[in-house]
């Protein structure tokens, strides 16, 4: 399917799923295009820098907040050798880089959802 039809959801489910198996360069994909457009030759190589450290065993997304129309927040709930993890990013759709638009592509702010960002909270 190609990315300019896939749902916010589908970028957050695919994003989780490239986490496990560890797939930098296809999550590196489904950045949005303002972030993409900073980081354009090295968005896998900082992805990786972000998530090599520690494995995701399984996943469930747990909220879906949808009050924007361009951008759409996701709560999930990760299973980590960490132990359990609450993740929030954001999803945004840009026509062009810093152009919201329902008319382009939903891409994840990676930088919304990483382990060093307070959107990770310890599950109690």
């Amino acid at each position: 399917m190609n990315q300019n039809k896939k749902t916010s959801r589908e970028i957050m489910e695919l994003w989780l799923k490239y986490l496990i198996q560890r797939k930098w360069e296809k999550m590196a994909d489904l950045c949005q295009l303002s972030w993409l457009k900073s980081e354009v030759n090295t968005a896998g190589f900082f992805i990786k820098n972000q998530y090599d450290f520690f494995s995701v065993l399984s996943w469930k997304i747990i909220n879906e907040n949808k009050n924007a129309k361009c951008l759409h927040k996701y709560t999930a709930e990760l299973n980590t050798q960490l132990g359990e993890r609450i993740m929030i990013a954001n999803i945004i759709c840009e026509i062009a880089p810093f152009k919201p638009s329902l008319d382009g592509k939903w891409g994840i702010n990676p930088i919304s959802a990483i382990l060093k960002n307070p959107g990770w909270i310890r599950k109690s």
